[in-house]
């Protein structure tokens, strides 16, 4: 297979039975690592194997972030954000997409 193909097959996987928006993450969550990042970016899986789909503007970030950085996950007023603590304290807006 691709590359292309490879990716399309891990997406699948990783959207198989998750009801974006329906699940729930701790309001602060703290010693979070990326443990898996796909499609340039688009989705970040942590290593308690959390999935988030990045929004499309904050992309050009997480497209450059590296397997084990440091992340924390805040949810303010109904909306997720990761941060990056070893980029500049980077943050970003993403939807849980479930564990």
């Amino acid at each position: 297979k691709g590359e292309a193909e490879n990716s399309i097959v891990d997406l699948c996987k990783l959207l198989e039975n998750t009801a974006v928006g329906t699940n729930r993450y701790a309001p602060v969550s703290t010693g979070h690592w990326v443990s898996k990042k796909m499609n340039n970016g688009q989705f970040i899986v942590l290593e308690d194997n959390s999935k988030w789909e990045i929004s499309s503007v904050d992309r050009i970030y997480t497209m450059l972030w590296l397997a084990t950085e440091s992340i924390t996950v805040i949810n303010r007023d109904g909306y997720y954000f990761l941060i990056n603590s070893d980029c500049n304290n980077e943050k970003v807006m993403a939807i849980h997409l479930g564990n």
